[in-house]
C-alpha cells in the first residue's frame, strides 16, 4: 500500500509539471512581440498561489502608439490570463519608460 500511495504521489507532481508552461515558452512569447521602438529591460517572475503566476516587464517605449500595440500584442497570446498596463505609462507621448504585468497559470 505505501509503494502505490508513493506512485500516485510521482504521478500526480509529473502531472503537474506537464500541465505548467515553461519559462522558455513565456519568454519567447514575450520577445516575438517586441517591436521596433520598445525596449526590454527586465523580467520580474513572482510564483503564485497553486500554479498562478505572475510576470513584470519593465522597458522603455518610443511612443505610446508603439507601446500599446505591444500591449495589444501580449494580450492576444494565451499563455497570459490578463495583461495590465498602468495608464501613469501612456502619460508621455514619447520616450515611455514602462512596467506591463502579465499573469497567467505558469
Amino acid at each position: 500500500v505505501a509503494s502505490l500511495l508513493a506512485t500516485k504521489q510521482k504521478i500526480n507532481k509529473l502531472e503537474a509539471v506537464q500541465e505548467q508552461v515553461l519559462q522558455t515558452e513565456i519568454m519567447q512569447a514575450i520577445i516575438k512581440n517586441v517591436d521596433e521602438g520598445v525596449t526590454v529591460d527586465a523580467f520580474y517572475y513572482t510564483h503564485g498561489i497553486s500554479s498562478s503566476g505572475e510576470i513584470r516587464i519593465t522597458g522603455r517605449a518610443d511612443s505610446r502608439t508603439v507601446l500599446l500595440s505591444f500591449s495589444d500584442r501580449l494580450k492576444k497570446e494565451s499563455l497570459f490570463s490578463n495583461v495590465d498596463l498602468p495608464v501613469s505609462s501612456l502619460a508621455h507621448d514619447s520616450d515611455i519608460v514602462f512596467s506591463i504585468t502579465l499573469k497567467g497559470t505558469f
